[in-house]
């Protein structure tokens, strides 16, 4: 039985992802945004927040699959809050110097018209 309503439920799965993550708890921030996903699957930001995770962990492939997903979603469902530009994320800056990543994050900021 839900307490929150769902702008919170967000705010709070988004929150605790990312505190775990900050905290160096990258499974359990993978796991939070990963049930976030479960229950509300066009969330661009928990998209994002689990491609920072995966580029945490060293696993590019995942990080740019998550990274399209978001924008993705982003485009579709949510273009109320800004989302925000990979290419200034500290989390991706290891992943910047590899030509493929660095591609998809231009595409990304600058889609095709």
């Amino acid at each position: 039985n839900p307490a929150l309503d769902k702008s919170l439920w967000r705010l709070l799965i988004q929150n605790l992802g990312v505190a775990y993550d900050r905290t160096g708890n990258l499974a359990r921030s993978k796991a939070t945004l990963d049930y976030g996903l479960s229950q509300d699957p066009v969330n661009p930001f928990f998209h994002y927040d689990l491609a920072r995770a995966y580029a945490r962990m060293n696993n590019r492939d995942k990080a740019m699959q998550s990274l399209h997903e978001a924008f993705l979603h982003f485009r579709r469902h949510h273009k109320s809050d800004p989302i925000p530009d990979p290419r200034q994320d500290v989390s991706f800056g290891r992943l910047m110097l590899d030509p493929a990543f660095r591609s998809l994050t231009e595409s990304l900021m600058h889609p095709a018209i």
